[in-house]
């Protein structure tokens, strides 16, 4: 990321923090741990833009099986979050305390978060200055294999990514809200949210989101067999490259060409 501001300048960390947050959002593996290290290494930077990188980092060390070395730049970021004063504190950030803990697989201090955030923000009418938070909440009750609630709170975030026109918002909601039906085995269902999903990312058309639409695809895959729709099945997962997909996806790639291997054969 270049930038025409001088370096550490106030300009400089603006448009700095603006960047790291898009990039994050749109293709998080092309910024590199070097580059979000250098940032995390800046002394006395305003604690916005500190909190972010420490985020930013923290989940990219862990994302890549370095979970101790993580947690300390995890509790970094929350430190920094949330001593920040009453009107900072916003939705968005509260959101990026409660994924650092579900990163880091403390789902109970999560909901105690979740909790507390969802009775400070209850007054806020306006659903799509929660969307991130609704989340967020919505993959703790996930993890706690709350189906249902998991599913309403997907939906809710979903609308309101909707609402606030971010289209990979929406996007990722929907096929998290799929994947709340799936898992409680709402096969037609699971299967229109997974569309939905899939019909965001071919309106965003953008290389950087093929990663996590071919991820949507392969669960849209696992639904359809779940109906006995092989041909379906079969004629969508032609279309996938594996070489596109995250390594973590690669696991659900493989069960897939074996169990449709065995469908053929059959």
């Amino acid at each position: 990321m270049q930038l025409q501001a001088p370096e550490h300048s106030t300009a400089w960390f603006r448009a700095t923090y603006l960047l790291m947050n898009a990039m994050w959002e749109t293709d998080r593996l092309s910024i590199s741990r070097s580059e979000m290290a250098s940032y995390v290494g800046i002394p006395d930077s305003p604690p916005v833009f500190a909190a972010t990188a420490n985020t930013i980092y923290a989940k990219q060390l862990i994302s890549a099986g370095e979970p101790e070395t993580g947690r300390q730049y995890a509790k970094n970021a929350a430190s920094l979050l949330l001593s920040m004063p009453g009107s900072a504190l916003t939705p968005r950030r509260y959101s990026d305390v409660i994924e650092l803990y579900q990163y880091l697989g403390d789902y109970k201090k999560a909901q105690q978060l979740i909790d507390e955030a969802m009775a400070h923000f209850s007054d806020i009418k306006k659903g799509y200055i929660k969307a991130d938070l609704l989340m967020a909440a919505g993959h703790n009750a996930f993890h706690f294999k709350n189906w249902q609630q998991a599913f309403s709170l997907y939906q809710r975030s979903a609308e309101a990514h909707l609402e606030a026109k971010s289209l990979i918002g929406a996007a990722v909601a929907y096929a998290n809200t799929g994947r709340s039906l799936q898992s409680s085995e709402q096969w037609s269902e699971a299967e229109k949210m997974l569309l939905k999903s899939v019909s965001l990312y071919d309106q965003l058309n953008q290389k950087s989101e093929l990663r996590d639409k071919f991820y949507v695809q392969l669960r849209l895959c696992e639904v359809l067999l779940a109906q006995s729709k092989t041909e379906q099945a079969q004629k969508l997962f032609a279309t996938l490259n594996p070489d596109s997909l995250h390594t973590y996806h690669r696991q659900i790639y493989n069960k897939l060409a074996l169990e449709l291997t065995e469908t053929v054969s059959e």
